[in-house]
């Protein structure tokens, strides 16, 4: 619905008399300019609303303004801003820190060797996914794809040496059949 086609009352503008509300209001005893309740004591100036036309919840925009203040009051450093400005014992720490990162992944590529399958030149970190490429279809399928390409080799080899032994024979008889 389009909110702008009605007659909005607000802090500038008060409700008009032809209104059923302030006509209720008058009925029971309230003048204009005047308090609600027994001793007139109440809110005289309308309470200010606005009108949502986002669909976060109430409060959220604040929320988020003041985190988007925050974020962006101070900039964050970069790694050349901090190394530029360290101490010696904050490099010493640094440069620590980064040796025992290199060694950790090391030590890591060194276990996670054992996961690697040099058939299908595929690297894995748990032995649960190794053991699955394993029993897959796809590493199934080039194992037996190589070990066919292995036989036909022999066999084409015992081919070859089958034909040369025929040749061969042929020749002897030949040479036998000229003597």
């Amino acid at each position: 619905t389009n909110y702008n086609d009605y007659e909005r009352s607000s802090m500038d503008c008060p409700i008009s008399s032809s209104n059923i509300g302030y006509k209720l209001l008058k009925k029971m005893g309230w003048s204009e300019g005047k308090g609600l309740g027994p001793e007139l004591e109440g809110r005289v100036d309308p309470i200010r609303i606005e009108i949502k036309e986002d669909f976060w919840g109430v409060g959220k925009d604040e929320e988020m303004n003041s985190y988007y203040q925050m974020v962006t009051s101070k900039p964050k450093p970069t790694q050349t801003e901090i190394i530029a400005n360290e101490t010696e014992e904050e490099k010493k720490i640094r440069e620590e820190k980064v040796r025992q990162e290199e060694e950790l992944k090391k030590e890591l590529k060194a276990i996670n060797s054992v996961f690697y399958c040099s058939l299908c030149n595929k690297q894995y970190a748990k032995i649960s996914e190794y053991e699955q490429h394993l029993d897959s279809y796809d590493h199934n399928h080039k194992k037996r794809f190589m070990e066919m390409r292995k036989t036909e080799k022999l066999n084409n080899k015992k081919r070859e040496g089958d034909k040369k032994r025929l040749k061969e024979q042929k020749r002897n008889e030949k040479e036998m059949q000229m003597l």
